[in-house]
């Protein structure tokens, strides 16, 4: 094994998007999309599922393995 990194259970990226990076501003976007505050999590998990699908096959084509521990 080459290296390891690791973290707890989430992936950090940095950066802002200024309209939605506060809680007042996501709020206003989910509405104006008909989304319920509380219907977010099911509105996230296409981009959770995308964004992992995309790391584990750039992992893939790098010959490197990804470990989920929960």
């Amino acid at each position: 094994m080459l290296g390891v990194l690791s973290c707890l259970d989430r992936v950090i990226i940095t950066g802002t998007t200024p309209q939605i990076c506060y809680s007042q501003g996501m709020t206003s976007y989910l509405y104006s999309q008909n989304i319920r505050i509380f219907d977010y999590t099911k509105f996230a998990e296409p981009f959770k599922e995308e964004l992992r699908t995309n790391a584990e096959q750039i992992a893939k084509d790098s010959n490197l393995e990804i470990e989920f521990h929960l």
